[in-house]
């Protein structure tokens, strides 16, 4: 745990380490007078553990956890709210965008696998089984919770340190990020990684890049001295927070501009495209989240200026 001010801790997740919990996000405990507000408490049996331990050590109070503030509907940061509602009547807070998908995963379930559908019949960057299985992993057992309250753009949240909610759609379309003006903190949930993230976290079908480019851009506008991704270390001293986010915003920029250059020189198959675009050295993790986000790059070019598809054996050849 870290302190970042008087009354507000980070609790550091864990990307991707199977042994240690798939996927578990950066969260913050904000002291509010005698009680506490959570935001995006993670998953259950890895985040669950450093909650239970911050309390031994007297540093929070688990049946005093009031409300649980959640970036995005997304399991890996909303799973645990669940718990904290059922065990101790916790509120849940969201924005309204990501409400349907906060108290039923099965309908974001079924969502995700309809809208795969856009390009797979002819692009196939996924093979069926392959989609299912991690749609079940990330929704199969969702648990159902009831959103409270919801919020918007520019609300400021009670609480003895300021809260400001800044929408940053482009993950997902209702993702906000929190703001503390006291402390110069902004937590940016999932709009980039520090770990594994391509730029931009565009790692779904509701992902849209011009959304996110455009968030990227909102953060240069506030005065901040620590940037907290949803997953990944969080980013020290205001001037290398803009140096990051500017090196973020080229990367975006450029990635997509060497796709469209690619895209009109020859016909590729989808891997070659994520390769020839994606520095090396290449890992598993890396080449899973570039597929997603160079797929929605492709949706993107797809509705915007039509792409070709010329069929060769199980993989299709994709070009401009």
């Amino acid at each position: 745990m870290k302190e970042l001010g008087d009354n507000l801790y980070l609790i550091e997740g864990n990307h991707y380490k199977l042994r240690r919990g798939l996927g578990a996000p950066n969260s913050l405990i904000v002291k509010d007078d005698k009680e506490f507000i959570v935001i995006d408490p993670g998953v259950t049996t890895y985040q669950l553990k450093k909650f239970k331990k911050l309390e031994k050590a007297g540093y929070l109070t688990l049946n005093k956890i009031s409300k649980i503030f959640l970036s995005h509907h997304h399991w890996d940061h909303s799973l645990l709210a669940s718990y904290f509602q059922k065990r101790f009547g916790s509120k849940i807070y969201c924005h309204p965008l990501e409400k349907e998908g906060v108290e039923d995963g099965n309908i974001i379930y079924n969502l995700y696998w309809e809208s795969f559908e856009i390009l797979e019949r002819e692009i196939k960057p996924f093979p069926d089984w392959g989609i299912k299985l991690v749609l079940w992993f990330m929704w199969g057992n969702y648990e159902p919770m009831k959103v409270n309250e919801i919020f918007m753009e520019g609300d400021l949240l009670s609480a003895n340190e300021k809260i400001q909610v800044v929408e940053l759609p482009g993950h997902s379309p209702g993702m906000v990020g929190f703001y503390f003006p006291e402390s110069r903190v902004f937590y940016l949930s999932d709009l980039f990684d520090t770990e594994f993230g391509i730029a931009m976290d565009m790692n779904n079908p509701f992902s849209n890049y011009d959304c996110a480019l455009n968030s990227l851009h909102k953060i240069l506008n506030f005065d901040v001295d620590v940037l907290i991704p949803g997953h990944g270390e969080a980013i020290y001293g205001r001037d290398y927070c803009m140096i990051y986010t500017n090196k973020k915003i080229e990367e975006a920029i450029e990635i997509r501009d060497k796709l469209l250059n690619l895209l009109g020189q020859k016909k590729w198959k989808f891997i070659e495209i994520v390769k020839a675009i994606i520095p090396k050295p290449f890992d598993v993790t890396k080449i899973y989240l570039a597929r997603h986000f160079i797929y929605v790059l492709l949706v993107d070019i797809w509705k915007k200026e039509g792409l070709k598809i010329e069929k060769r054996g199980r993989r299709n050849l994709v070009y401009r």
